[in-house]
């Protein structure tokens, strides 16, 4: 057991007050007060008791799903995106960028895509944002985060499905209007972006995204 800190402050304290009168009586030092009284109150200080009965080890967690692996059910995952293409025309015209992003795991069953524009709003699906991307079990959620023309009229997101490219769906950035395509869900390995900047000589987007299995 420690020394309560309160216990030897306390005897410092007499110490000190015996000590202004000691030297005047001939007796010992401040210096020699001291020491005897620290030594005095660790000699009276309780000892450490004896440990307790370790408890039971913890029970042993989950095994991690390898990369490449099916990804357990309830797991999210989440990453950033961010399409450019700067090779477009010379004045005002519709340009498109694109990329592809793998999520690294085998979901158990497609998700349904989703796009949550920079202005929002979130949604039950989607209840996260671009600074904090998430989605609920069986969505895939991709957070719009800043675009090169500010999500003005005719900007759009699409996503799709990158083996068949024939589900998935497609959002109008200024008014958040959805149009599914197909079944409106994507791969289980992973989902094609399309960026397009319906009035700028540079396709230019980013943000986050968040699956859970």
């Amino acid at each position: 057991m420690r020394l309560s800190s309160k216990v030897v402050v306390a005897g410092l304290s007499v110490v000190a007050f015996g000590a202004l009168i000691s030297p005047a009586l001939g007796g010992p030092s401040l210096k020699k007060l001291v020491k005897k009284e620290v030594s005095k109150q660790l000699a009276n200080a309780q000892t450490q008791g004896p440990q307790g009965v370790q408890g039971p080890p913890g029970q042993t967690g989950a095994a991690a799903a390898p990369p490449g692996g099916s990804l357990p059910a309830g797991t999210t995952l989440t990453g950033v995106w961010a399409p450019f293409n700067g090779t477009g025309c010379s004045s005002s015209c519709i340009t498109t960028a694109g990329n592809g992003v793998s999520f690294g795991y085998t979901l158990g069953s497609r998700p349904t895509a989703h796009v949550i524009p920079q202005a929002g709003p979130s949604t039950a699906q989607c209840p996260g944002s671009a600074a904090a991307p998430s989605a609920l079990s069986g969505h895939l959620c991709v957070y719009v985060g800043v675009t090169s023309s500010g999500s003005t009229a005719g900007d759009s997101v699409a996503l799709l499905d990158p083996v068949t490219q024939t589900n998935g769906i497609s959002v109008a950035l200024a008014t958040a209007v959805t149009t599914p395509i197909g079944d409106s869900t994507v791969d289980t390995r992973g989902f094609k972006l399309t960026y397009t900047d319906g009035g700028s000589n540079i396709s230019q987007a980013s943000g986050t995204w968040a699956v859970t299995g």
